[in-house]
């Protein structure tokens, strides 16, 4: 089972009787949501993690593909399409071939890997394996890597506001939008939604005219919303596909919602607020196994490595 940042946000403004976002508003609680999932990729890497095949680069000195963010393990070799199950990867400190083998980057290159090397202190996404990997043409040679994949940061991206019409129809006129049928999108504003629709509910776009106007629905394909008022206030109709995209596996939810929480009361300036705010930092650092001070270096690394 997995849960999405609108679930665990709604629940939370609920339990603070803050369901419109007016104390936390949307935007700062989407912040809190990607703070939150920084800090428990950092305290527990494993979260985050995923196995596959990987094929090796000629030499010895390798990278972890691109948008992966730590290494945790290389297991075995892979064969020469990835799918055969071969020797085991073990890992040794780089120094020991360093003392014994002072050319070592430069023998020969093999299909298969014998051992490798990674030190996250000098740097995440570098490591070396023994013997050197073969020049691939032709000699294609795969291992199991377990790479770490830090969440994307949610955000909704701001199309514009939208014109209030709704008594008349269902049609949502935006000037200049690029939204197209099939799109999820949110709505935001300033004081009251119109009559039909419901924040923090992702709608899907359909009928759409090309930056003319579009219409919604509950599920993709599906009726169209029926919007009865205009409601009042100011409305923004913003694009959700990345932030109904992001899920997290429902055993971290209790983190989670403790790390909203913290931030949430952090944002105020009461003492009241203050002592609640440390009473949820250190819950959430319970939830992880953590120590409050150790939570707190974590904290500090995330923030030195953004």
């Amino acid at each position: 089972m997995a849960i999405t940042p609108n679930t665990v946000i709604s629940e939370c403004q609920r339990h603070l009787q803050d369901a419109a976002g007016v104390t936390w508003a949307e935007v700062d609680m989407f912040e809190y949501w990607s703070n939150s999932t920084y800090v428990l990729a950092f305290a527990r890497p494993n979260s985050f993690s995923s196995s596959f095949a990987s094929r090796l680069a000629a030499g010895s000195k390798q990278t972890i593909p691109a948008g992966d963010s730590m290494l945790l393990d290389m297991a075995r070799n892979m064969g020469a399409t990835g799918v055969e199950e071969g020797k085991v990867i073990t890992k040794v400190d780089r120094w020991q071939f360093d003392m014994l083998m002072q050319h070592w980057h430069k023998g020969t290159g093999k299909n298969f890997t014998e051992h490798y090397s990674y030190d996250p202190e000098k740097s995440l996404t570098v490591f070396y394996v023994f013997p050197p990997a073969k020049d691939q043409s032709g000699s294609e040679h795969f291992v199991e890597l377990t790479t770490v994949s830090y969440p994307t940061k949610i955000n909704r991206t701001d199309q514009g506001i939208v014109t209030t019409d709704f008594a008349t129809d269902d049609a949502i006129d935006l000037t200049g939008h690029t939204l197209v049928n099939g799109d999820r999108v949110a709505f935001t504003t300033t004081t009251t939604l119109p009559a039909g629709l419901a924040l923090l509910t992702d709608y899907f776009v359909i009928n759409a005219i090309a930056t003319v106007s579009f219409e919604v629905s509950l599920t993709s394909g599906g009726a169209a919303v029926d919007i009865t008022d205009d409601g009042t206030g100011v409305h923004t109709v913003n694009l959700t596909n990345k932030y109904t995209a992001v899920v997290i596996d429902e055993k971290y939810e209790p983190f989670i919602k403790e790390w909203l929480f913290y931030e949430m009361f952090r944002k105020e300036t009461s003492v009241a607020s203050a002592q609640r705010s440390q009473q949820h930092m250190q819950s959430a650092g319970t939830l992880v196994g953590l120590k409050l001070e150790s939570l707190r270096s974590v904290v500090q690394k995330m923030e030195e490595n953004k």
